[in-house]
Formats: structure tokens, C-alpha cells, sequence
């Protein structure tokens, strides 16, 4: 028997999370879960540089391939916009370095 539920808040959320402990300690329970996060883009903050670098990374991938051409641009463009700029940079020296 399979059965669907989505809690719809903290609340429901919590009651799922009772009744596993519940289960858990008379039972063996299997738990199937999707989680989906939903983050702002934000300059400010390292996930939401992240989440730019990841568009920028993905844009550019379409545009050129698995191409050198692709990671230079998608450094480029993340510099210009000072996404992970400090961590670009930093490993743009270790490549010198080598």
C-alpha cells in the first residue's frame, strides 16, 4: 500500500514527523521525500552567487559546448559581475602557479 502526502504546512510537517518517530520505533518505514528550495538570487550572499554562477555556467554550456571557449566566458562574465570573483581569482592563480 502507497500512499501521498504533501504537507501543506509547518504544522502537517510536524505531524508527518511524529508519526514517522512513531512507526520508527514499532516498524521498519521506508520514506520517499522530494525537496524543492527555493532561493533569491542575491550577490550578498555565497548560495545566491552560487545559484548566479550555476544560470551562467548552464548559459554558457548551451552556447558553446564543452568548450575551453565556455569556462573562459564563464569566468569572464562571473568576474564582470562579481560572482565568486574573489574564488575565480584565486584559482586563476593556482593555474599560474602550475
Amino acid at each position: 500500500m502507497m500512499s501521498v502526502l504533501a504537507p501543506k504546512s509547518k504544522a502537517d510537517l510536524a505531524f508527518i514527523m511524529y508519526s514517522l518517530s512513531w512507526f520508527a520505533t514499532n516498524k521498519v518505514v521506508a520514506i520517499e521525500a522530494e525537496i524543492n528550495v527555493l532561493y533569491k538570487e542575491n550577490e550578498k550572499t555565497i548560495i545566491g552567487q552560487y545559484i548566479i554562477f550555476s544560470k551562467v555556467y548552464n548559459e554558457q554550456r548551451k552556447q558553446y559546448g564543452n568548450t575551453r571557449q565556455a569556462v573562459t566566458e564563464i569566468i569572464r562574465i562571473c568576474k564582470d559581475r562579481n560572482v565568486l570573483k574573489e574564488y575565480l581569482e584565486s584559482k586563476e592563480q593556482e593555474d599560474y602557479l602550475t
